[in-house]
């Protein structure tokens, strides 16, 4: 199941506009600080703020349903 659902996490990231992906991926995976991203990406904090939490939110939510539905194709509970 986990390998199901890193390549879920890839599917999604993989539809995501480069930019957007790549804002998501330094900052959450490689957790790298806000300000370098802003800085290298020439980013305002603004801009960061406005790309990187709503895509999140709006990504974790389609995250979640595609993961209920694989975990329910297979027979298994959210948990």
């Amino acid at each position: 199941m986990f390998r199901q659902k890193v390549e879920l996490v890839r599917n999604v990231l993989a539809g995501m506009p480069a930019r957007d992906r790549e804002i998501l991926t330094r900052f959450y995976v490689r957790e790298e600080p806000q300000d370098q991203i802003c800085r290298e990406m020439q980013l305002a904090e603004t801009q960061f703020r406005l790309r990187a939490r709503p895509k999140l939110r709006a990504q974790r939510t389609k995250v979640r349903e595609e993961w209920f539905h694989v975990r329910k194709e297979h027979g298994a509970s959210w948990r």
